[in-house]
């Protein structure tokens, strides 16, 4: 009961002094609405954690349908890819307006609340969703449920933050249902921060659920490479979202020297971002210093031929990770995903030191921890690595060790569903006979 009225108290205090600040400005109207529409609050900051829940939304899609889904969002930039996945859902840009939770609220008034990932206090990582959305939740009488929960520590970014945080910190976890968490650290940093001890789950991360999810088909172009990448039967290293200048640096070094050796071993470079002339030319740069040639994917897509280049600069979207099925080993650069080149089956080489505060950084800390990816900082071990992968015949035992990577790492899906499952049948039940969602309202 004490713990309740301080949070209670924390909260109209920051309200008042949030208010203060908000005095004779409008509140935007964030959804167009005739009369109110229960819905299902999901908040997604960006189209990774979208990705990084992928099965558990499906599956939430065949249960509550998307046409009862609002998507809130503080990246604006992220309206068309989540529409594009779900075009019956609305999506709600949402600011730093506490204000803009309670309007919303009364116009779609939730019937459950979902987060992924993050935050696990306000304003944690680079996103910002204010503690009154959760509260807008709770007076609704949704439940809240937070999965594949991940602590990243960010700071507050401004002052405002920080008395938000320092304030509500502990009232934030604390309201929430359920908390599924991707480790036993996290679980612990929950507990420490508010959390309810009922409510904390280790589930393990659904990321790694996504191994099991077949690729697509692809465009015409994408099954063009391809078919172009097995019919020419060379051995490829295929280095995928190599972004820093020493790091490509680095890869070429060591594709130099296995080069050397054998000439018919290829390396398939994808650039973080190939449309950067810097970027473009130091990789232009690397491959004259080491006596390479290279040609661009954009290129041979325009001519129709292959030069037999020794290095194929990946500067088209898309096609990454279909890249990586016909590889003999892998590189990721750092702070990237690793998952793509495992659900290949391949070896994969990386650099150590990610950033913690990467959403990248809890499959790299799992899989640095149990040796299922090597890390190297020197061009000579590099090499020795790729050339030990070719020289396994890559084809073998792929399926295989997909399979051991999803037995060891896998399940989060299921474990957080069976956990969530009372939550989002109660709000299912409620949404039969509902009408659907009207269009988004820009204003």
């Amino acid at each position: 009961m004490q713990d309740g009225f301080r949070h209670s108290l924390r909260w109209h205090i920051f309200s008042a002094l949030d208010g203060l600040t908000r005095l004779g400005k409008p509140t935007r109207q964030l959804l167009g609405t005739t009369s109110p529409k229960p819905s299902l609050w999901l908040f997604l900051s960006t189209i990774g954690e979208m990705n990084a829940i992928a099965g558990f939304l499906a599956r939430l899609a065949l249960v509550i349908p998307p046409q009862h889904w609002v998507i809130l969002t503080d990246r604006k930039i992220y309206r068309e890819p989540y529409l594009k996945r779900y075009p019956t859902a609305l999506v709600a840009e949402i600011s730093d307006d506490p204000r803009e939770a309670y309007q919303l609220a009364a116009s779609y008034p939730p019937l459950l609340f979902l987060v992924s990932e993050i935050p696990l206090q306000p304003s944690d990582a680079p996103c910002r969703l204010p503690y009154a959305w959760v509260h807008a939740a709770q007076q609704a009488g949704a439940p809240r449920l937070l999965v594949n929960g991940w602590p990243y520590r960010y700071q507050p970014s401004c002052r405002a933050d920080a008395l938000e945080r320092r304030l509500l910190g502990k009232a934030w976890l604390r309201a929430f249902d359920l908390i599924c968490m991707q480790d036993d650290a996290g679980s612990i940093f929950a507990l420490e921060h508010g959390a309810q001890p009922l409510s904390v789950h280790v589930c393990g991360n659904m990321k790694f659920d996504a191994l099991a999810i077949a690729p697509d088909n692809g465009t015409t172009d994408q099954r063009r490479l391809a078919s172009w990448l097995q019919q020419t039967k060379r051995p490829t290293i295929v280095a995928g979202s190599v972004t820093d200048a020493d790091e490509q640096a680095l890869i070429f070094a060591a594709f130099a020297k296995i080069h050397r050796q054998a000439p018919a071993v290829r390396l398939l470079l994808a650039p973080r971002h190939p449309e950067n002339p810097v970027v473009m030319h130091h990789i232009a740069q690397q491959c004259a210093q080491h006596g390479l040639g290279y040609q661009l994917r954009t290129e041979m897509l325009a001519s129709g031929k292959d030069s037999h280049a020794d290095c194929l600069v990946l500067d088209t979207i898309g096609e990454l990770r279909d890249a990586f099925r016909f590889g003999a080993c892998s590189h990721i650069g750092k702070d990237h995903n690793l998952l793509e080149p495992l659900s290949a089956g391949l070896e994969v080489t990386a650099l150590p030191n990610w950033d913690a505060t990467y959403p990248s950084y809890p499959v790299f800390k799992v899989l640095s921890e149990a040796g299922d990816i090597t890390l190297h900082t020197q061009a000579d071990d590099l090499a020795c690595s790729w050339q030990a992968s070719i020289d396994q015949n890559p084809q073998q035992n792929r399926q295989s060790k997909v399979s051991g990577l999803l037995a060891r790492f896998g399940g989060a899906t299921e474990r957080t569903w069976q956990l969530a499952a009372p939550y989002i049948n109660q709000a299912q039940a409620s949404f039969v006979g509902q009408p659907t969602s009207t269009a988004l309202v820009q204003h």
